[in-house]
């Protein structure tokens, strides 16, 4: 049994509850269980739970640094009751110098707290609008702040220079010497965070003078600009053997299938039965020239020219059938 806070509700049933000691730990629960459980549940309410299975943590892109996870299913049980002991938010706010580390495998998600230098908003060549944040954390470091469109209502145009914000569930990234914080399905921005248990990271961020620093403004290039950057021939250096390196559709409706095992292996569509599964190449990689290394996504079309192999006929053909394994030599290979 676990005592916890239900910190946080996420979009995709990702839950952040807090343990009474004070750690936090990611539960997560099938999206076709959301009408079993959630109306039962409140966030900030404290709760027994039993009945629940614990699993590995996430190995891309956890939420917190912890080995486990809790997997919430139909048995599970919520018990509600009152403890004041238990905090009502959770951060584990990285330093400047953490972020390095947090574009490693396995990419843990980031909270990070900061003074706000400059907030815009900004277009992507596709026309969508993302609102930019150029902060500063407590020892004057800068970071820059991206948030996606599914992400840039949570920041404002009102928000202004002196504000200080709170980060959850960022992605580390870094262009050319900037260090950037990239928004996920499970962020969530707090400004002028009152929390009692940040108190001391919002003093020492109030003591930053900033009018005196300078602005960490982006860097501006036009079409042209790009059109004139000379291309150069990158070398695979390595394959992500931690990502899968194919995912499946329905050849129906083109979402995902699951695979079931019994005297054989298939797969199924939520949607549409006797289904045909698709194939389809999503290799993680890391690229590098003589300037360079950065990490690239080599999907269908590109794949299967290199290999000269469709990604069909790979798994059901040549038998590499496990997303996981059997991939790198075949593609050193080629």
């Amino acid at each position: 049994m676990q005592t916890i806070r239900l910190s946080e509700l996420k979009s995709q049933q990702r839950h952040v509850p807090l343990q009474i000691r004070g750690d936090g730990i990611e539960a997560t629960a099938d999206i076709d269980l959301k009408d079993d459980y959630e109306p039962d549940i409140e966030v900030h309410s404290c709760y027994k739970v039993t009945k629940y299975i614990v699993v590995d943590n996430k190995s891309y892109n956890p939420t917190l640094k912890h080995q486990a996870s809790l997997k919430i299913g139909k048995k599970t049980y919520f018990e509600p009751f009152s403890d004041k002991d238990i905090p009502y938010h959770f951060f584990q706010f990285a330093s400047y110098d953490d972020l390095d580390e947090r574009m490693k495998p396995p990419k843990q998600l980031t909270d990070f707290i900061g003074v706000v230098e400059k907030n815009f908003e900004t277009t992507t060549t596709t026309g969508k609008a993302l609102r930019k944040v150029d902060i500063r954390d407590e020892n004057n470091k800068p970071v820059q702040l991206t948030l996606w469109p599914a992400k840039r209502h949570l920041i404002g145009g009102d928000v202004k220079r002196g504000d200080i914000i709170a980060i959850s569930s960022a992605q580390a990234t870094q262009f050319r010497d900037l260090k950037q914080l990239e928004s996920t399905y499970a962020t969530d921005v707090f400004i002028n965070p009152t929390f009692d248990d940040i108190q001391q990271h919002i003093s020492r961020l109030k003591g930053i003078n900033i009018d005196i620093l300078e602005s960490i403004t982006q860097y501006f290039v036009t079409i042209q600009d790009i059109l004139n950057l000379p291309f150069t021939h990158d070398k695979i250096k390595e394959i992500q053997a931690y990502r899968t390196w194919f995912n499946v559709k329905c050849s129906e409706c083109n979402q995902q299938v699951y695979k079931e095992i019994q005297d054989t292996a298939y797969y199924v569509c939520s949607h549409h039965e006797n289904i045909q599964p698709k194939f389809m190449y999503c290799v993680n990689a890391t690229i590098v020239d003589d300037s360079a290394m950065t990490d690239a996504v080599f999907f269908n079309e590109v794949m299967a020219d290199m290999l000269a192999t469709s990604c069909q006929d790979m798994v059901t053909l040549q038998g590499y059938d496990d997303p996981k394994k059997n991939h790198r030599h075949k593609c050193y290979q080629k």
